[in-house]
């Protein structure tokens, strides 16, 4: 799915692409161009590097860009990303420039290249929100499938206020939210994960008629942005990041009249309760 038109490319060991590393010789000025048929990498990829929902596209960068092994100055490198007119983009890097039509320009991504992210094609905008001094971008795919939009987007916007109830605004200057419809439309079941490629991003893969006082009652959003007061920790320090959205994940949501400090309480009690057990 991965074509070269001017330059020769092979794979830098017997075990082919699969470490993702590529020997390329390209003729000067060494701009090498290339491209993708998405197509055929659908069919032979993971859906987290390559989604199609509904007309819209969940695309990793990985099937995008390749990284140079060695990059002089990663701070003065751009990235211009162009689409037909009548699509938006929404990534998790810093936007530099959107003057020219179907254009995007942005700032080189400082994170390793392995960290993942997500960039989105879509017929329709992303949404402008805020929290506090943070810009917050909210990207919801094939919106039309939603029943009830407006509730989805002051559910969001709420669990940010929430979020700056801690330390007043998070500690990003810019957060990608990305919303996904599940097949499932009336399940009660969601599925979120937070990502650092890039800034870090929320997604969200939830029913298109989601039960939304369900979702504000257990506090599953604050949950999920309360990992952006820590940074990208280790895999056994897991315990920390995830005890410490927990706590914020009831707090906050109590703090905002959404259950009783009673309730608050009763829930972090059967949550250490549950964790002695395991």
């Amino acid at each position: 799915y991965l074509r070269f038109e001017n330059a020769t490319a092979r794979a830098s060991s017997s075990s082919g692409l699969s470490r993702g590393r590529i020997l390329l010789n390209a003729p000067p000025p060494r701009c090498v161009q290339y491209r993708t048929d998405w197509r055929r990498a659908r069919a032979t990829l993971s859906a987290d590097l390559l989604r199609k929902v509904g007309t819209d596209w969940l695309i990793s960068p990985q099937l995008l860009l390749l990284y140079p092994q060695n990059l002089p100055n990663p701070a003065n490198t751009r990235i211009e990303i162009k689409v037909p007119l009548g699509y938006h983009l929404s990534t998790p890097w810093r936007l530099v420039s959107n003057a020219e039509p179907g254009s995007w320009v942005y700032q080189f991504p400082n994170s390793p290249p392995e960290w993942p992210s997500l960039i989105s094609i879509s017929r329709n905008p992303p949404l402008a929100l805020t929290a506090k001094a943070t810009r917050v971008e909210l990207q919801i795919m094939d919106k039309t499938r939603f029943r009830n939009l407006p509730k989805l987007v002051a559910w969001i916007q709420q669990s940010l206020d929430a979020l700056t109830l801690v330390y007043g605004k998070p500690p990003q200057s810019f957060i990608q939210i990305v919303v996904v419809p599940t097949s499932d439309e009336r399940s009660a079941n969601y599925f979120a994960q937070v990502v650092r490629g890039g800034s870090p991003a929320l997604q969200f893969f939830i029913p298109a008629d989601p039960a939304i006082p369900h979702l504000k009652k257990t506090g599953v959003a604050i949950h999920e942005l309360s990992h952006f007061l820590l940074p990208q920790l280790e895999r056994e320090d897991a315990w920390f990041s995830e005890g410490l959205a927990t706590y914020y994940q009831y707090c906050l949501s109590a703090r905002q009249g959404e259950r009783t400090e009673q309730q608050t309480w009763t829930a972090l009690h059967q949550g250490f309760v549950q964790a002695q057990k395991a």
